[in-house]
């Protein structure tokens, strides 16, 4: 049962000395208020790992922020929209050597050994879960609806400028941070020329709250060819919508994954040691490749024969009429009720607020 696991790994906690005894002096800001050892920005799985690492090497003055309310921390169960993780779940995940901390250990307590067998790839809200769980049992110190908005050097650290879901703002004194702030904390979704007159109720990005139910019966379009293009491609479909075209650029459909081929062991360790200019090089010949969309992904949408693929077909102008959108290619016309762009995100440090300030100073590979 859970709750008998629950009891193994508070065990092997209490073996291991966690959480050890905080020996970072007592600090107080020059007007008194407390200075935290760390603070993360970022209550997604990313910061309830780097939080868990803190705390086991004895950073006991530990704050975890998040803008979201509990329970949707990250991607999970926002806008990411597959049905599965990607990865296969051999991989044990955030557990630093605890196998009672696995994910697999927690589906296991549930549903038993012969389930997890037959499982496959991690249905991806389990995962959302399962990371709830990882935060309780491992009492982290995450504080929801809390946003990060300015970050100022001062004679302690650092201050932060916090804004809380009710309107309370907060001066947070503290001497480190970490961003843990994912993909909007350094870049802002890319939005095609032709589209940002339409943003709103007939064009949506892949990364906004998408309300799949109004969709049904409508003509919908999908930019792009990756694997958040028809994931939310998949939903549109399976929500009812009368047809659904997704248009690609690319005149082929990728099939190979280049990004596959760094991970594994011996990339990961041996990445780091590599001179920076050959770290460079391979990074830049993986990310010039189009990433294949998965396999099981592209079958999510094209099983349903409302489903349209137009290769080769970059969007030059939209206008509306008739309360359509007009999507004009090189080759023909589409009219429809709404469009999703699946066209990702751009490299921005000036998108997120507390990078802004210090967007000029932060040295890039262009660089």
């Amino acid at each position: 049962s859970l709750q008998a696991l629950e009891a193994d790994l508070a065990r092997d906690l209490r073996l291991l000395n966690y959480p050890p005894k905080g020996w970072v002096p007592d600090a107080r800001a020059a007007d008194g208020r407390p200075v935290s050892d760390v603070i993360v920005a970022g209550g997604g799985m990313l910061g309830l790992t780097v939080s868990f690492a803190l705390r086991r090497q004895g950073i006991a003055r530990l704050r975890v922020l998040d803008k979201a309310e509990a329970g949707r921390e990250g991607p999970w169960v926002t806008y990411a929209r597959m049905n599965t993780l990607r990865s296969p779940n051999h991989l044990t995940g955030p557990v630093f050597g605890l196998p009672s901390l696995t994910f697999r250990a927690w589906y296991e307590a549930q549903f038993g050994e012969a389930a997890w067998e037959t499982l496959g790839k991690i249905p991806r809200v389990m995962w959302m879960d399962y990371l709830v769980w990882y935060r309780h049992v491992l009492d982290l110190p995450v504080e929801n609806g809390v946003r990060l908005t300015a970050i100022r050097p001062a004679a302690h650290g650092l201050d932060l400028d916090l804004v809380h879901a009710n309107g309370r703002t907060e001066t947070a004194a503290t001497r480190k941070l970490i961003l843990a702030t994912g993909r909007e904390g350094q870049a802002r979704p890319r939005i095609p020329a032709p589209f940002a007159p339409y943003l709103g109720q007939q064009v949506n990005h892949t990364a906004e709250e998408i309300d799949f139910a109004t969709l049904v019966g409508k003509d919908v379009a999908v930019l792009g060819l990756g694997a958040s293009a028809l994931d939310n491609a998949a939903c549109a479909l399976e929500a009812g919508a009368g047809r659904v075209t997704v248009l690609a650029r690319s005149p082929t459909v990728p099939r190979i994954n280049k990004a596959k081929g760094i991970v594994y062991g011996g990339f990961t360790h041996g990445f780091p040691t590599l001179p920076p200019e050959w770290r460079l090089k391979l990074l830049d010949y993986v990310a010039s490749y189009r990433v294949a969309p998965p396999r099981d992904t592209v079958q999510r949408v094209f099983k349903h024969p409302n489903a349209a693929l137009w290769l080769d077909s970059p969007v030059r102008s939209v206008r509306m009429e008739g309360g359509r959108l007009l999507l004009e290619t090189p080759e023909q016309s589409l009219s429809v009720d709404h469009v999703i762009l699946g066209t990702g995100f751009a490299i921005d440090l000036n998108a997120p607020a507390e990078l802004a300030e210090h967007a000029p100073l932060i040295r890039t590979h262009a660089d």
